[in-house]
């Protein structure tokens, strides 16, 4: 008479496979490798009685489901441990494994002395000075944001939050870390300065449409936060408009870096010419390229625009007709600065003083800017309102300390700008 065999059920295998028991005890018999495994456990048996205690075969086969079953508990263990640490770490693998959208140097035109300037800004500031934020201001449409990209390109730990609503960068920074906390960020930029041996780089990139006073003072806020006072990182913030970074002050914990727009010179150079000719899909004469310089300036952003309409192929699908699409953009430019009169003058005093103005940086030459002591007009107000009217055709520039044109073409429009019934015709 055979007797049945009762064996406790197991759970089942991770990995897909019946237990071992179950492979011995199968219908078939078991594979060659199970018979031999048999084979050699009867041959054992009795030392296993005398080692182990087991009396009976159904011992044996119990006793084999117990360390089959603690290898698989201890593999699990070891698995969500590994989980479990991955999940610490990934927050800072994060920032660590963060690289800015490179640029391209096929289409970017070198500018040497500004990217160096801008290096030493960056990595190597005086120790009283390394602790502020940078705050990257410049012309609009002069290729601020290209030319950070292009110095810190190549970079590790340069985590780049792109503000383009009202999002603060602190929960914008949580939510790319895919954490809920700010202990759990701030132990996340530690680790990775550990790692990099140096500080974490973040670059805010905010876009134009982010006028809201709240978030732009949570930007200022953060800057001095996470960089002065808790040194987790090198805050860099790159503004679309002086508007912009004057509501971005970080208590004076600032350093304010300028572009310019490219010169004449630098539009002149081999680099300049090869960028040009793959927008435009052929060589850019000397002629056309003073065309472009006399209507925006050295304004490279401007620049492509006209170069890109103006394929052959395109709806435009010629330079003249692109350069004419561009100088009406800018009349209407022009026409939208005259509303600031109308809609109660430059903030926050409500001085009317927009037609005065274009007319008094018209009379001055164009390279040389309207000094802005003779202007009862603060350079931070004056960019505040001209952002909010959605109006460039002047801009103060920090280097030169004066008001200045947009363009020539430009400049000599300033001229016909019209007088509003409530325009003041002299700041006095």
């Amino acid at each position: 008479m055979i007797r049945k065999l009762f064996v406790p059920q197991p759970k089942a295998s991770r990995f897909g496979r019946p237990p071992l028991y179950r492979r011995m005890c199968s219908a078939d018999g078991g594979s060659a490798p199970t018979t031999r495994f048999l084979s050699a456990t009867g041959k054992t048996f009795g030392g296993l009685q005398k080692v182990l205690g087991i009396t009976s075969f159904t011992g044996i086969v119990y006793f084999v489901w117990q360390w089959q079953e603690q290898q698989r508990q201890n593999e699990e263990h070891q698995e969500e441990q590994q989980r479990q640490k991955e999940e610490r770490e990934r927050p800072a693998r994060t920032i660590i494994d963060s690289k800015v959208r490179s640029t391209s140097t096929d289409v970017y035109i070198p500018r040497s002395e500004l990217s160096d300037k801008l290096k030493v800004a960056v990595f190597s500031l005086k120790e009283d000075l390394q602790d502020y934020f940078i705050s990257i201001t410049g012309n609009r449409e002069a290729g601020k944001s290209q030319l950070i990209r292009y110095v810190l390109d190549g970079y590790d730990g340069v985590l780049e939050v792109s503000l383009e609503n009202d999002t603060p960068p602190r929960m914008a920074i949580r939510t790319i870390l895919g954490v809920t906390d700010e202990n759990a960020v701030a132990r996340a930029f530690v680790e990775a300065e550990s790692k990099l041996g140096r500080k974490p780089i973040i670059l805010i990139d905010i876009h134009e449409r982010v006028t809201n006073p709240n978030v732009l003072d949570a930007v200022s806020n953060f800057a001095k936060d996470f960089g002065y006072e808790k040194k987790l990182a090198k805050v860099l913030v790159v503004c679309s408009t002086a508007g912009t970074a004057a509501g971005i002050t970080g208590d004076g914990r600032r350093i304010d870096f300028f572009v310019p727009q490219l010169t004449r010179k630098e539009l002149d150079s081999a680099d300049a010419r090869r960028v040009f000719e793959i927008w435009h899909g052929k060589r850019v004469n000397d002629e056309d390229v003073q065309r472009m310089f006399d209507l925006v300036g050295g304004r490279i952003g401007n620049i492509k625009e006209i170069l890109v309409l103006g394929r052959d192929g395109t709806m435009m699908g010629s330079l003249d007709k692109a350069i004419a699409w561009m100088k009406g953009k800018l009349l209407r430019d022009v026409r939208q600065y005259e509303t600031i009169d109308r809609c109660g003058g430059f903030s926050p005093k409500g001085e009317c003083l927009a037609s005065w103005l274009a007319h008094e940086v018209a009379r001055f030459p164009f390279d040389k800017c309207l000094p802005f002591k003779r202007v009862p007009l603060s350079p931070e107000d004056f960019a505040k309102t001209a952002r909010d009217a959605h109006a460039h055709p002047i801009y103060f520039h920090p280097h030169i300390k004066g008001y200045c044109a947009r363009s020539p073409f430009v400049h000599d429009q300033l001229r016909s700008v019209a007088f509003q019934p409530n325009s003041r015709r002299s700041p006095a």
